[in-house]
């Protein structure tokens, strides 16, 4: 993917193959609709969430400024990626 400034969605929408890749920057993931990955799935496209260390400085700024308390950081992100198999 060429294009820097596709959103998630667009991303996830546009990745064909587990070589593909989207950066999120921000929380984005936090609030990302099962359904679009769903559809990777279903195209084939392998999917790996790697969630930081929850005592991470960064992490701790970027949680707080989208009103989420780090407890529940992982907890909402597993939520919204539940994935029926």
């Amino acid at each position: 993917m060429e294009d820097y400034n596709l959103t998630l969605e667009d991303s996830l929408n546009q990745c064909q193959s587990t070589l593909d890749a989207c950066v999120i920057v921000g929380g984005s993931i936090i609030w990302q609709r099962q359904e679009q990955l769903n559809n990777c799935l279903q195209r084939g496209v392998g999917l790996r969430m790697l969630f930081p260390d929850p005592k991470s400085n960064w992490l701790v700024k970027m949680v707080s400024s989208a009103g989420v308390s780090i407890e529940e950081y992982a907890p909402r992100i597993l939520k919204s990626i539940q994935i029926v198999q």
